[in-house]
């Protein structure tokens, strides 16, 4: 138990750097992670983790390019969530509709919300995003509004969460003037500090440090962020919290080594496996000058080598080359599906030719890739909420005080949507057979192409040309005088 408590200890230090590094595995940075690794002493105290670090494959020379794997499943994995489109409805209020509208086609909004989305699953499943705002002055210089301005989105290591504040913490670096012209920087610490003083009521408060942890002067801090205060008070709440539960890549630090040194040994296969023949130098004078000439034999990339022996006995050699490729692919494939057991994914997602053979060829469609689906209905439930609240201050930001969470709707697109033949027939069945209405048809059937008061006109020109023409008597005609549409015939009282 003691050593137990002693592990534990160091667990939370360990997660976070692991959240660090996987964050900028998620972006393929291998400068960034490859600094993060050689400092890992900074941020890591458990002995057994900094043991497994040091012999890493990324940490040495040899390691020039990553695979790719983490950057893989973060990107299909947005993707999937946001295939389609994601639409925002507002119950009953024609021009919260219409800021929303706007805040929908400007793109911005979206993009923060997929970057947060993307900081969420490379970390610890959370991540935050930020309104900007901009306080709005009279004369007095007394603040009479605020202006929104835009988001701003925050990774969880950047995070520090208390009772009633979040502080975010970043750094600035400034380059110093020396007598030498080698570079040097000063490094200041900035914290955002969102402290919670009540019900929706918030202040910013932002300070600074220098290197040795001593605040540093206001005005040093108006110079470095350009801002003109630091303080601000809001009468709602500044940030939201994306929480999807938990992150897709709690391993991807050592499955994201093996697979960078397979990439290296994939890339040196091609010239191990070349046939090669070694020449003793003695022996070049009687060797096929025309296969010489062809090659310059002092190119590490030739086929023919030197030796330098002038032994009596010595004689030319041949190797034949020997691939170890499927060795590799091999190693590949069951590292990737680590990977995607790890994100909780189906290796299909990710459309990489060496993991097609895991699915079975009779699956097809979405049963491929249920896994993957399953996992995305989860994080589209976790991130309604989330985008509702967003969607309730902004309207606040513009005025629009009366709507509630409640009354905003979210809806995200399916991730595989069925061809224009397949929903006809699907529709036209459902209509067949009494279980909805011709209207609700041509409405789903025209989603996202027509307006509401195009759908209505289309429908009224299908119920048009679907009247019913028989007997050579058109009911049409006679229901525009006011007459009778009933069928007369000779058996037919009239």
């Amino acid at each position: 138990m003691k050593l137990l408590k002693q592990h534990l200890k160091h667990k939370d230090k360990s997660r976070l750097f692991l959240d660090l590094v996987g964050y900028y595995i998620a972006k393929k940075d291998l400068d960034a992670v490859k600094s993060l690794l050689a400092n890992a002493g900074s941020y890591v105290s458990d002995p057994f983790l900094l043991n497994r670090i040091k012999n890493m494959f990324l940490m040495t020379n040899y390691c020039t390019d990553m695979f790719g794997l983490g950057e893989d499943i973060v990107g299909t994995m947005s993707n999937m969530v946001f295939a389609g489109n994601v639409n925002i409805k507002i119950n009953k209020h024609k021009r919260a509709q219409k800021l929303v509208d706007d805040l929908y086609f400007d793109g911005d909004f979206f993009n923060k919300i997929k970057e947060a989305y993307k900081s969420a699953i490379s970390t610890s499943g959370e991540s935050y995003i930020f309104f900007l705002v901009d306080d709005v002055v009279d004369e007095n210089n007394e603040v009479i509004s605020q202006r929104f301005n835009g988001f701003d989105v925050a990774p969880s290591f950047e995070i520090e969460r208390g009772s009633n504040y979040v502080r975010r913490k970043y750094y600035e670096y400034v380059e110093r003037i020396t007598d030498t012209k080698d570079k040097a920087y000063d490094i200041y610490e900035i914290h955002y500090n969102y402290v919670e003083l009540g019900k929706d009521e918030y202040m910013l408060d932002i300070k600074g440090y220098d290197e040795e942890q001593r605040p540093i002067s206001d005005y040093v801090i108006y110079k470095l962020l350009n801002i003109n205060t630091l303080k601000q008070y809001f009468n709602f709440k500044p940030y939201e919290i994306v929480n999807i539960g938990e992150g897709m890549l709690p391993n991807i630090l050592f499955i994201e080594n093996q697979l960078s040194r397979a990439l290296y040994f994939q890339d040196r296969d091609l010239e191990v496996s070349q046939p090669e023949v070694y020449i003793p130098q003695h022996l070049l004078s009687s060797f096929d000058k025309n296969k010489l000439d062809a090659e310059n034999i002092y190119d590490p990339y030739s086929k023919y080598k030197v030796i330098r022996n002038n032994l009596d006995d010595a004689t030319v050699q041949y190797h034949q080359g020997i691939s170890a490729i499927r060795e590799i692919e091999r190693h590949i494939t069951l590292n990737v599906l680590r990977g995607c057991l790890d994100a909780k994914i189906s290796p299909v997602s990710l459309g990489y030719t060496l993991t097609d053979t895991m699915a079975s060829n009779t699956d097809v469609g979405t049963a491929k890739e249920r896994v993957s689906i399953r996992l995305r209905e989860n994080h589209i439930i976790d991130l309604k909420p989330t985008i509702s609240k967003l969607v309730k201050t902004y309207l606040f930001l513009h005025g629009v005080k009366s709507v509630e969470v409640v009354d905003i709707a979210v809806m995200f697109d399916p991730y595989i949507t069925p061809s224009v033949e397949q929903m006809t027939n699907t529709l036209a069945k459902q209509v067949q057979f009494g279980i909805k209405s011709r209207e609700l048809a041509v409405q789903e059937l025209n989603k996202n192409e027509l307006s509401d008061e195009e759908v209505a006109i289309e429908y009224e020109r299908i119920k048009e040309l679907g009247t019913q023409i028989d007997y050579n008597v058109d009911q049409r005609e006679q229901a525009r005088k006011g007459t009778s549409n009933v069928l007369k015939s000779e058996k037919v009282e009239e």
